[in-house]
């Protein structure tokens, strides 16, 4: 009876060991989300006598934090950062944001781009870009804009946005849906500010800058 019991035990175990072998773990698959928003309101065209009047702008140097890239990143804490594995950007955060400051810029506002010589330079670093874990869940964005023109700063500011993710839809696209949004608003911010300062007098914007500082 004791031989029985030690060979029953053994082809248990075997066969535990032959489901564990023949078995396949689902592999993950990840998903890719775009942070653009999904329609741009239709701006009213600039007309050519408008156009003509409207300050000169290059955008210059637009990068992001070493913590910013395909990977979407969450925040448990103050000091601690997190990735997620299966929810990755189409693209780099930092050509869209680049790509938004454009359009909005040039195309919707009416700036007159150029892209080399003297005059303004706006350059802009992303800086965050995460979900916010916690009982009020949020999305969270973090840009800092200088506009600059003949090594002399006309402003200098870091906008920061954050959208709330609604608690009772909470998940991935919702969170997305968010940093989009708080992204489109701190673009929006920035070419506010932007226009207001090219259209100040140049000895009043560097006043300006230095008294923010």
């Amino acid at each position: 009876m004791k031989g029985l019991a030690i060979a029953t035990s053994l082809l248990m175990g075997l066969g535990v060991l032959g489901c564990a072998l023949t078995g396949k773990n689902e592999a993950m698959v990840p998903r890719f989300f775009t942070l653009e928003a999904p329609a741009h309101p239709t701006a009213a065209p600039v007309r050519r006598a408008d156009a003509a009047a409207m300050p000169e702008l290059r955008l210059g140097r637009v990068t992001a934090a070493a913590d910013i890239g395909e990977a979407i990143v969450y925040r448990q804490s103050d000091r601690e950062l997190g990735f997620y594995d299966d929810r990755l950007w189409s693209e780099k955060p930092s050509a869209v944001l680049e790509r938004e400051l454009a359009r909005v810029l040039f195309e919707e506002k009416g700036l007159r781009r150029v892209l080399e010589g003297t005059g303004p330079v706006l350059d802009v670093s992303l800086d965050a870009l995460e979900e916010v874990r916690g009982k009020t869940p949020k999305a969270r964005v973090e840009i800092k804009a200088v506009l600059y023109e003949d090594r002399a700063v006309r402003f200098e500011h870091t906008f920061v946005v954050e959208q709330p993710i609604i608690e009772r839809r909470r998940g991935d696209v919702e969170s997305v849906a968010a940093l989009a949004d708080a992204l489109a608003t701190a673009v929006a911010q920035i070419s506010d500010r932007v226009i207001v300062e090219l259209l100040r007098p140049p000895s009043a914007a560097v006043s300006n800058a230095a008294s923010e500082r």
